[in-house]
């Protein structure tokens, strides 16, 4: 995330006039849920926050129902 945040800095003004003109600047992070571990933690870093907040940019989680595991016969 933090290396796209930079990328974005980094576009040229007309590139950078395009970003500003979307509607949706989202970072979607998948996460496909499993029943086991009970719980697990992702940290992202106030430093990578901070970037994407100065490019107006939102962060998003999806996740992801278990897969049904399918029965053997």
């Amino acid at each position: 995330m933090a290396g796209l945040a930079e990328l974005v800095k980094s576009l040229t003004p007309q590139a950078k006039a395009i970003w500003e003109r979307c509607d949706l600047r989202c970072f979607n992070v998948g996460i496909q849920a499993g029943k086991e571990p009970y719980a697990e933690s992702f940290t992202i870093s106030s430093k990578t926050l901070s970037l994407l907040a100065s490019i107006q940019a939102e962060l998003t989680f999806t996740v992801y129902a278990p897969l049904e595991e399918k029965e053997e016969n």
